[in-house]
């Protein structure tokens, strides 16, 4: 005879099973599983032109969005100029919108806001961020610990110069960081994700720019290149059974390769595996599904051959993420870096000492010298816009010129009123950091 706890223990049972099943059927991503991804320098410049022609889709009407020679300004955050004004400095890998909370502090919070909608319309992902697992073989760029996201920092000249600043000349480089992406993938296999990238002005661009340093905030879209992701990826496209009988034992190959540090046993075993997806193809040149596997499958042979740059401070080589080792001073002097005369030295923490460096600036003369900003000599001006001034000094907010990087100045709106705007009237003011203040503007 059946007890009454029968039904209750098949019903359980039931639920459990079909628990299993709905897990095991539920996309990787969302399962959250560790994955590897690579941004290289060329991705992050490149994306600061997908993320200006994104604004500007937006529409003339979206509020925040100001056109500029270019580039585009959002919310205060301008993209323009970047790799050639602005020298790359850092690039920094953000774990969604939300970090844009503290990243782009604004009055009332606008600006964050402003900007999480956008990228969130834009389909950025979040992602949880590893302790670990995130490096570089960028020359003399180093891993910064970050709690919104991973950043990668160039060891910059700061006594007087932007010498170690990165360029465009390292576009190849490669930022490796690992993550577990909420969400499932595109139908390229790709996440996006969003980045903020910040410069410097270089010490010969005089008045180009007004601030020395800026940021913007762009978005990249990245394919995991770990050998896990692209073992799933194939799953999830083949379904020969035969293919299979050899793809595992070569895919179990490449992992054991690894596991012996075996790197040219893992590239010969990766070439058969992608050999075999080509001839399993009825057509590799037009199926879509075949040049997706191949292309996964070059992403993993780019992350077996990764190899990050290592230094070692006081061995009296100048190495990745140091900017002197001893007497090696990287063909730096006083003079090179702004200075005048004076003996440079290298600290024990293989930074650059210019406190033996001597000084000197004659504002005016044409020639920027340590202490000043610009100097164009008898083109400084106090009332021409984005002049150096008189002082030495870019322009800047709050020297009575609206120069192109500004809305106002003070009392002068530059003829805008809500009006012009797009609001239906009220009262437009100045912000203190030359920003339209649209907050008693009308709406219609």
């Amino acid at each position: 005879m059946r007890s009454a706890s029968d039904p209750t223990r098949r019903a359980a049972a039931c639920r459990a099973v079909f628990a299993l099943v709905l897990l095991l059927a539920l996309p990787v991503a969302v399962r959250a599983e560790p994955m590897t991804f690579h941004l290289t320098v060329s991705d992050a410049l490149e994306s600061v032109d997908r993320y200006n022609a994104f604004l500007v889709s937006l529409g003339t009407r979206a509020r925040g969005v100001k056109r500029i020679p270019g580039g585009t300004n959002f919310a205060n955050q301008s993209c323009a100029g970047f790799g050639s004004v602005f020298r790359l400095g850092s690039v920094a890998v953000l774990k969604g919108p939300l970090a844009l909370t503290s990243r782009a502090s604004s009055r009332n919070g606008k600006a964050a806001a402003a900007l999480t909608t956008v990228f969130g319309a834009a389909g950025v992902r979040s992602w949880v961020p590893p302790a670990t697992d995130a490096e570089t073989n960028v020359p003399f760029w180093g891993v910064v610990a970050a709690a919104d996201g991973v950043q990668f920092s160039s060891q910059a000249v700061t006594s007087g110069g932007d010498a170690g600043l990165l360029g465009t000349d390292a576009g190849n480089g490669i930022f490796k960081f690992g993550a577990d992406v909420m969400g499932s993938p595109d139908g390229a296999g790709r996440y996006r994700f969003l980045v903020e990238i910040y410069g410097r002005t270089s010490s010969q661009d005089g008045a180009l720019a007004a601030a020395g340093e800026h940021r913007c905030f762009t978005f990249v879209d990245l394919a995991p290149v770990d050998l896990s992701a692209f073992i799933r990826l194939v799953h999830a496209n083949v379904t020969s059974a035969r293919f299979f009988t050899a793809f595992d034992p070569r895919v179990a190959a490449i992992a054991l390769a690894l596991d012996r540090r075996d790197t040219q046993g893992a590239l010969d075993a990766l070439t058969a595996v992608t050999s075999g997806l080509i001839s399993h193809s009825p057509d590799p040149l037009t199926d879509v599904k075949t040049r997706l596997l191949v292309d996964a499958a070059f992403r993993v042979r780019r992350g077996i051959l990764f190899s990050p740059n290592n230094a070692q401070c006081g061995n009296d080589v100048r190495e990745t993420g140091e900017a002197c080792d001893g007497s090696d001073l990287g063909g730096f002097d006083c003079t090179s870096i702004g200075f005048t005369s004076g003996t440079l030295a290298c600290t024990a923490d293989c930074h650059l000492d210019s406190s033996q460096c001597v000084a000197a600036s004659v504002c005016g003369n044409g020639v920027l010298e340590v202490g000043e900003e610009c100097d164009n000599g008898a083109a400084n001006s106090d009332t021409a816009p984005d002049a150096c001034r008189t002082n030495c000094k870019r322009a800047g907010c709050g020297d009575r010129v609206i120069d192109s990087f500004e809305d106002c100045e003070g009392k002068n709106l530059d003829g805008e009123t809500c009006v012009t705007l797009g609001y239906s009237g009220g009262p437009l003011r100045c912000n203190s950091d030359c920003t339209f203040d649209d907050s008693r503007c009308q709406d219609n």
